[in-house]
């Protein structure tokens, strides 16, 4: 049995290593509000991530909240690092992931990591649940003023990056990312449950 395990686990990382995998941030990392956050990947190589979506998210891991849109129509082929401001969110917390999607593509995400305030300050999250002995917390979070601007990422790594990017930079998408109710900001349930398949390939597929 756990022999047949590892096969099907070693399969799926082999088939999902072609895609864009997220691996920064992960589980323990902490940035402050206004300063750098850090955004990495391995890019695609099957050509089918050129249209990709980065969305900062927080929330359970069957019910994820978008909390801002980072970057739109992302060529997954290109990159592999992304530098962006830290919005203000409340609560300052270990409750942010991001989250990787394109059309067609499963979606895949980043492990939970920490938005403190600009001093360095934050609280543990409010949340929390625990599937098969595992424990996850876990808590909703949001941007703390809902009309800001979300600057401008940078996209760099393998030459010729971010030509096709472009940020979520209008107030009025931020806002609508950040505030809107949960029918249109959650993600829906046949998204979510590709979780429980994603979770095989490890802890860059567990936004806990």
């Amino acid at each position: 049995m756990l022999a047949k395990f590892a096969l099907a686990a070693s399969a799926l990382v082999s088939l999902a290593s072609a895609d864009v995998i997220p691996t920064g941030p992960t589980p323990g990392d902490s940035f402050n509000e206004g300063a750098n956050c850090l955004i990495q990947y391995d890019v695609d190589t099957t050509g089918n991530w050129g249209n990709t979506t980065i969305q900062l998210m927080s929330g359970s891991n069957f019910d994820m909240v978008v909390v801002a849109d980072v970057i739109t129509g992302l060529d997954g082929s290109t990159g592999g690092v992304i530098n962006w401001e830290c919005p203000a969110v409340t609560p300052n917390s270990q409750i942010y992931f991001y989250q990787y999607s394109a059309p067609g593509q499963n979606t895949s995400w980043t492990g939970r990591f920490t938005i403190a305030s600009a001093t360095g300050e934050s609280t543990e999250p409010t949340n929390s649940t625990t599937t098969a002995g595992v424990t996850v917390k876990y808590g909703y979070g949001a941007l703390s003023d809902a009309s800001e601007t979300i600057a401008s990422p940078s996209v760099s790594g393998v030459t010729g990056s971010g030509s096709s990017a472009t940020a979520s930079g209008s107030s009025a998408a931020t806002s609508s990312a950040a505030s809107s109710s949960a029918s249109s900001a959650r993600i829906p349930v046949h998204q979510r449950q590709c979780f429980l398949c994603c979770r095989f390939v490890g802890i860059l597929f567990d936004p806990r």
